[in-house]
């Protein structure tokens, strides 16, 4: 696996070590696309000059090859003094071995294709590579002077070089391996977990106990790992070493990265993800922008940031999830409950999982002396419930809200302590930790558990909902006002005939409340990070599981919100062209649940109209129509067969492969189609941003520019070498080349000779098109830095266009794209596709956002 660092004055200066192959090679790909001049390091010289090689063929002329072996101190010497003399500062680091042995598997190979591990999980391929190696005392003292020794040595070189520059940065390669949950030993577990006390030599004593313990076969007996011993341990080490350093050295911005289970020599081909993938979540992290966070920990692109978080009701539940998720990212969390004894043992648990960073304190957050015993849902439920999990298999989400409010009664007593637990208690809290917030090294967030019961839908009054949602002149006196309505109406039978919810009454009130002085909070501190995130329908007491999602599933997206890198969001102005369907209205309805003002555009008046008043019927009234014609076109560039069965049932055994198969034979791939989809998709597309640019450029903050790409527009859907080559080198690609293209497809489509000059096959005039539409991306990135372009994935939604095949419902497809277009200033920009939060309730500068 690799490491990465760079600075940040004009262009930036990496090294990756390790960077002839695999993730490190994606690395430097990566960053020199980026801009930075990369010095690609490996031991063997031959390889890296290949490597270097490889890279320029791709038009990176910016990186450089230089010799190093990370266990040889004078070859680290020779690569300082060569970084000296060459650019005098640095803005980092990396090398790898298992610390294992593999044995060849004669069924697979000593490194097995993917359909070797075709339908095996994650644990399965581990099993299987646990199974095909052998740890030998050698490679695991190689293992270690590689992994912790070689990287620490390169670093520690580097350092000078680093302080030079003016955003020095170390990224080291981590790994979920690194977790010290795979230790057994309780007090190893504490000294590992404690940066503050943790020094140097302490861990070079802990390393060379392991070695002795290893040779001895005595690993299990003191409590190491027993898989992957040495890899698991070195990783452990070096995470805490960058703690250390992070603590050390506060100029430098020192983080650790798990790139994830990725396809490598290391893995054996076995890993779920591709080098691509694995190296853009270390490249997001090297590209993070100045001033953000030190000493962190990036689990799959999410920050971890070592701070202390307080987490309420956390004895069970999503709260327990995650206080377990926040202490796995290595964050003191402060686990508080009603319950003395429970909140204790659900402390003591966590401890004995190795999370020995979690301490309680007993909380009861409807006593402002304490900062309920209450219905925390505003009902009073029946005692003895059947919660045979078999009865819900059949239900759908609405049909098991139905059960579960049969099985309690609203009375006035259960929605009076629901609304004291679930807004005024909450608040509470907040203000007693609001000075500590303040007082913050970093940006304090707060993250409040919301729901989508607390959607301003669910209120049906209208001159109610439009005064929650103007944020600009609520006031949290009017709050209190509108919540003793709530109460006296309740108490006089009234909800119905004043617009209140009547299902989950003082439940959904609360939360909308709740929604409401969230925003309220993060408009008077905008140096904080103030929001809401729904965990989903969880598995809980409060829902009596009937839920469909664990808490460990809920308590994810929570955490998620919570490490947010800083910067993140705290509304702005949105165009969403074909917003009025599948997708589209979904960004809208999302972008617009985030207190943007969103301008809904679609080709048919009628549609466009029927869709913001639908919008608007959900309370969400920043949504405005406006006619826009990007093409009357067969936008997938296909035309497919009228009355098509769409029954789902028949997709249920299917996978992605047999389902895209299906969905081609749906359809013929015409001319006329074809020219069609590739005006639309490109040309469509096209005019519109270049109609919108100037209004972008005037933007007070980052105008921002997303359009809605997919993994059919990766270049490996090429087959012509040349043309990839040339489509990936953004430095020397032009609009105009991109039309000579795309009329040389057409070209070839009418006349038949798509196989035979390179270009895909099945979904032609889409998947080139979106390939287009990729380099044209990078290029107006390229051309306007001042400006965040970037595509987005939404994966393989359930659409009119994929005849509801997908995998992913509309919101689910819309959420990714939202995600890109609300990521923090100074966030990365020529990016092809991102995997970020779900059901998060974001509030953003104002800044003007283009989705395409």
């Amino acid at each position: 696996m690799e490491e990465t660092i760079f600075s940040s004055t004009h262009t930036r200066i990496a090294v990756v070590t390790g960077g002839n192959k695999g993730i490190g090679l994606e690395v430097c790909r990566q960053l020199a696309g980026n801009g930075a001049t990369v010095v690609l390091t490996a031991r063997d010289e031959a390889k890296g000059a290949a490597a270097v090689e490889k890279l320029h063929g791709l038009g990176l002329s910016s990186v450089i090859f230089h010799q190093l072996d990370v266990t040889d101190a004078s070859s680290i010497a020779r690569l300082a003094e060569f970084l000296e003399s060459r650019f005098g500062r640095l803005d980092v680091n990396n090398a790898a071995v298992g610390g294992i042995v593999p044995v060849d598997d004669p069924s697979f190979g000593l490194l097995p294709t993917e359909e070797k591990f075709s339908g095996m999980d994650g644990h399965q391929r581990i099993e299987w590579m646990w199974k095909n190696c052998r740890q030998t005392y050698d490679a695991a003292k190689a293992g270690l002077k590689t992994n912790y020794y070689g990287t620490k040595n390169v670093t520690e070189a580097l350092l000078p070089l680093l302080q030079s520059s003016s955003d020095g940065r170390i990224v080291n390669v981590a790994s979920s391996f690194g977790l010290l949950r795979f230790f057994t030993n309780e007090e190893l577990k504490r000294e590992l977990n404690d940066a503050d006390s943790l020094s140097e030599e302490r861990l070079d004593e802990l390393l060379g106990m392991f070695v002795r313990d290893f040779e001895a076969g005595a690993v299990a007996e003191r409590g190491w790992p027993t898989e992957f011993s040495a890899y698991k341990v070195a990783k452990a080490a070096m995470s805490a070493y960058a703690r250390i350093l992070a603590r050390k050295r506060p100029a430098l911005r020192v983080n650790c990265v798990d790139p994830g289970y990725v396809k490598t020599d290391l893995t054996r081909n076995s890993g779920l993800l591709t080098p691509e993938e694995g190296a853009s979540r270390v490249v997001a992290v090297a590209l993070l922008p100045a001033g953000g966070p030190t000493g962190a920990l990036f689990d799959g692109g999410k920050e971890a940031s070592f701070v202390v978080a307080v987490v309420t009701g956390g004895n069970k539940g999503i709260g327990l999830e995650v206080c377990r998720q926040l202490a796995a990212d290595g964050i003191t969390v402060v686990l508080t409950a009603r319950d003395e004894t429970r909140g204790v043992e659900a402390a003591e648990k966590l401890s004995g999982m190795g999370l020995s960073s979690v301490v309680f304190h007993q909380l009861e957050v409807t006593d402002s002396s304490s900062v309920n015993n209450a219905a925390v849902g505003g009902m009073e439920y029946v005692q003895g419930v059947d919660t045979n999990k078999e009865q819900f298999v059949s239900m759908d989400k609405k049909q098991r809200l139905a059960w579960l409010n049969k099985q309690g009664r609203e009375t006035y007593d259960a929605a009076k302590n629901g609304v004291q637990t679930n807004y005024y208690g909450t608040k509470i809290v907040i203000q007693a930790l609001l000075p500590l917030l303040l007082q913050s090294s970093g940006e304090g967030r707060i993250v409040n558990v919301s729901s989508d019961f607390g959607l301003l839908r669910v209120v049906n009054n209208e001159d109610l909902r439009k005064e929650l949602d103007d944020v600009d002149n609520l006031t949290e006196e009017r709050l209190d006002e509108v919540l003793d309505s709530f109460l006296k109406d309740f108490e006089a039978g009234a909800l119905e005939a004043h617009g209140w919810p009547t299902a989950f009454a003082a439940y959904k009130t609360a939360k909308v409340a709740m929604n409401a002085y969230t925003r309220i909070l993060a408009r008077r501190h905008p140096e904080l990070r103030v929001n809401c995130a729904h965990p989903g329908y969880v598995k809980t007491d409060m829902t009596i599981d009937s839920g469909f999602l664990t808490p460990e599933e809920g308590g994810r997206n929570v955490v998620t919100v919570a490490l947010l890198p800083d910067g993140g969001p705290t509304g702005a102005v949105a165009v969403v062209t074909g917003g009025n369907k599948g997708i589209g209205l979904e960004v809208c309805r999302q972008l617009a649940a985030d207190g943007i003002t969103v301008v809904l555009t679609a080709r048919d008046e009628t549609r466009g109209v029927e869709a913001a008043e639908k919008l608007s019927g959900m309370g969400l009234s920043s949504v405005v129509f406006h006619q826009l014609e990007v093409n009357n076109a067969a936008v997938g560039g296909m035309e497919y067969v009228q009355g098509v069965d769409t029954n789902k049932e028949q997709f249920v055994s299917m996978d992605k492969k047999q389902r895209l198969a299906w969905l081609n034979k749906q359809g013929r791939e015409t001319y006329d189609a074809a020219k069609n989809g590739v005006q639309t998709n490109y040309y469509g597309t096209k005019i519109v941003i270049q109609a919108l640019l100037p209004l972008l450029l005037q933007s007070s903050g980052e105008g921002r520019i997303v359009n809605v790409s997919s993994d059919f527009g990766l270049l490996r859907v090429v087959n012509n070498e040349d043309l990839r080559k040339e489509l990936d080198d953004v430095d020397n690609l032009t609009e105009e080349r991109l039309d000579e293209v795309l009329d040389s497809f057409l070209k070839d489509f009418e006349a038949g000779a798509l196989e035979a000059h390179g270009w895909p096959t099945a979904f032609a005039a889409y998947k080139t098109a979106k390939v287009a539409m990729n380099a044209y991306t990078r290029i107006l990135a390229r051309r306007h830095p001042e400006l965040r372009v970037n595509c987005a994935h939404p994966g393989y939604v359930k659409t009119d266009m994929t005849i509801d095949s997908g995998f992913l419902t509309p919101e689910e497809g819309g959420r990714n794209v939202v995600t890109v277009a609300l990521l923090p200033d100074g966030g990365p920009t020529d990016m092809n596709k991102a995997n970020f939060i779900c059901d998060a309730e974001l509030h953003v500068k104002a800044l003007p956002v283009l989705c395409l």
